[in-house]
């Protein structure tokens, strides 16, 4: 795939292709007609691709040295893989943009942001948040031959622009000139695009909106998470519980995308532009399967399994993110679900990145939720734990000490793990990890004795409503257990509090 992208003799920019963003288009203006185009130059969805390879590859990598045997991973290959490692950054960092997410000055994020590489320039490439001003600059000088947008097909049922947000996990942060986080702007900027979408007519196939219902999960928007979840069950759903893709139909007529007045219209893209035929109907009935193509409704709705695993994804983030490297954030979408009545619920052996498995408990529900327990299980010492050494390079891990302070087995780990505490937090004693204060944690993060980069902050929309819990690993595996001063009321301690839960919800008592 290296050998497949080019470096632009005119921008200086590296770039994939040509290539597509499933299955999308973009329009190319021209001076007498403009024409919808599918073929491009690295669209967001492969530097979302590449930069989650060039994170994800060391990271495999450390976790080798440290459990592969030298015989099954020689040193040969270590150091060969350690060349790779840095060439996969060098040519993310040499893409447009440093390969980051680009948002437009519309505030949607583009997922086009150079489609025909120097021969062109976007219309919205004012870009809020997209590598330095000077890059940026440089895009507007070199193009111009042609103009592109986006937008033939706003509710277009990909979401390949947004790749970036899920499923990948490595997000940039930076500071923008309001003072912002950069993540804090994205998350902006990704709520937007996904509200546009969705109000152009998009997530309209079962695997749609079970996407859309993460995307909108990652970025703690409960209520929309609900919404496309809801979508998903009433209409892309049969009576048997199968999921569905419906029929589909090419978007009629031709849109105005553009340009200056007096402009023919581009035709319509009839190749990948479609909304669903019947979006009144359902489509649920399973009928005598007379096709000839497998299982399908009587009105020639598909089954799909993809909505399938979308779903059981969604409900997942709105339990556990472990997106952020050495950080957990436990229920952070419940709080925000459209419900209003309920006693509560639980959740068990949750697994999370980082070879993480989570238990919890909670009273409540909507903004009345309640945090009762949570059991973590750390099973081995995994590199995504040591997210304090999240590099300050952006969007990227760091590839120097801590290499050796991982496989070494030297340091011990630190662990924030954010849950939504309206009271008092106990903890249970632990022979592998004790609980810690802010201070703490933040003076062990920056010691030279210790852990050396400071851990990046998160942005605001993840945290906020979320307390902070900040742990010390010293050795693995390791369980450590918390409840609220109130649930623990009437219980020897908090591991009494799941046995108790579980109990109530299964019947069977905690291995």
């Amino acid at each position: 795939f290296m050998d497949y992208t080019f470096v632009d003799s005119i921008d200086g920019f590296r770039h994939t292709g040509p290539t597509t963003s499933p299955e999308n288009s973009y329009v190319v203006i021209g001076n007498i007609s403009s024409v919808v185009q599918h073929l491009s130059f690295t669209p967001a969805f492969d530097a979302s691709l590449l930069r989650q390879l060039a994170n994800a590859f060391p990271l495999l990598a450390l976790w080798a040295r440290k459990h592969v045997s030298v015989k099954d991973y020689p040193l040969s290959i270590q150091n060969e893989d350690k060349i790779l490692t840095k060439e996969i950054a060098k040519l993310v960092n040499e893409l447009p943009f440093g390969g980051q997410v680009v948002v437009g000055a519309s505030g949607i994020v583009l997922e086009y942001p150079t489609p025909l590489a120097s021969a062109g320039v976007h219309t919205d490439i004012s870009p809020v948040l997209a590598g330095s001003v000077e890059q940026s600059s440089s895009h507007a000088k070199v193009g111009g031959r042609l103009e592109v947008m986006e937008g033939p097909d706003p509710g277009h049922r990909h979401f390949s622009g947004m790749h970036w947000l899920y499923p990948n996990t490595f997000v940039q942060t930076r500071t923008s000139s309001a003072g912002l986080s950069g993540d804090d702007v994205l998350m902006t900027a990704a709520r937007a695009t996904l509200d546009w979408k969705r109000d152009s007519g998009g997530g309209h196939t079962g695997w749609s909106a079970a996407w859309e219902a993460s995307l909108r999960a990652r970025i703690r928007d409960g209520q929309g998470t609900w919404a496309a979840l809801s979508r998903l069950v009433r209409r892309y759903t049969a009576y048997n519980g199968l999921a569905l893709h419906p029929p589909l139909a090419a978007l009629p007529g031709k849109f105005f995308v553009g340009g200056t007045p007096g402009k023919k219209l581009p035709k319509r893209c009839t190749t990948t532009c479609f909304y669903e035929a019947d979006n009144k109907a359902r489509g649920c009935d399973f009928g005598p399967l007379v096709r000839t193509r497998g299982m399908e409704t009587s009105r020639g709705d598909k089954f799909q399994l993809d909505a399938h695993g979308g779903m059981v994804a969604a409900v997942a983030e709105l339990l556990l993110m472990s997106n952020f490297p050495g950080t957990l954030l436990v229920l952070p979408g419940i709080s925000s679900l459209p419900l209003t009545a309920g006693a509560g619920g639980a959740a068990f052996d949750l697994r999370g990145r980082g070879d993480v498995s989570v238990s919890v408990t909670w009273s409540g529900t909507g903004s009345s939720v309640a945090f009762d327990a949570l059991e973590v299980s750390f099973r081995s010492r995994h590199p995504w734990l040591d997210g304090s050494h999240w590099s300050e390079r952006f969007g990227f891990w760091h590839d120097g000490e801590v290499d050796m302070e991982y496989v070494e087995n030297s340091k011990p780990s630190l662990v924030r793990v954010y849950i939504p505490a309206n009271s008092d937090l106990i903890m249970d004693s632990s022979k592998c990890g004790q609980r810690i204060d802010e201070d703490r944690y933040k003076s062990l993060l920056k010691s030279n004795d210790n852990m050396s980069h400071t851990m990046l902050p998160l942005p605001s929309q993840m945290t906020n409503g979320m307390t902070p819990v900040y742990f010390l690993l010293e050795s693995f595996p390791c369980s450590v257990t918390l409840c609220s001063s109130l649930a623990v009321l009437g219980h020897v301690n908090c591991r009494s509090v799941f046995e108790s839960q579980k109990m109530s919800l299964l019947g069977t008592p905690m291995e």
